[in-house]
């Protein structure tokens, strides 16, 4: 038999917050029907999140795939519901682009790890493919040292040498 909300109380609840291992008492209404009370535990499982979107730092051309991670959203499994945790106390992230060349309407993936006292939370998807990135050009270097020479012949050639002036092409 249900017994209706409005003819009991609860009393006594303990470690309600964590998961785990939880006891909550509950206590007939002094004006209702019944007389007595029940104890009982119940066990709180960890949230199951997933990465929802992340933003990364602008890179510029370096010759590498790597990305630093600015922050990620965090969702409740299956919804739109915002989790807030704290980058580098509460999760780790690392990112890195699929190519290396500067461009936009690039990809990027990041792989989350969550830190070890977080025991509310499990991470059900920690990887998110990010469309739309941009590894912007990187400025061509400086020339420290430009060797300049002039060659002249019968035929009047000129002939110019510009070692250190124009970037290593690959």
């Amino acid at each position: 038999k249900i017994i209706p909300e409005s003819q009991w109380e609860i009393t006594s609840l303990t470690r309600n917050l964590n998961v785990g291992e939880a006891t909550v008492t509950v206590t007939a209404k002094a004006n209702g029907n019944y007389i007595g009370s029940a104890t009982g535990t119940f066990t709180i499982l960890p949230m199951e999140i997933e990465v929802a979107d992340a933003m990364l730092k602008t890179k510029t051309y370096d010759g590498t795939t790597s990305a630093q991670v600015m922050e990620v959203t965090f969702v409740k499994a299956g919804t739109q519901e915002k989790i807030v945790l704290t980058k580098d106390s509460e999760y780790t992230a690392e990112a890195y682009f699929t190519d290396d060349k500067a461009g936009t309407g690039k990809e990027a993936v990041v792989r989350v790890v969550l830190g070890e006292e977080v025991k509310n939370y499990t991470l059900i998807k920690n990887v998110k493919t990010l469309t739309n990135q941009n590894i912007d050009k990187a400025a061509a270097p400086v020339a420290e040292n430009i060797t300049l020479g002039y060659v002249s012949s019968k035929e009047h050639e000129v002939s110019l040498e510009l070692n250190g002036y124009l970037p290593k092409l690959e």
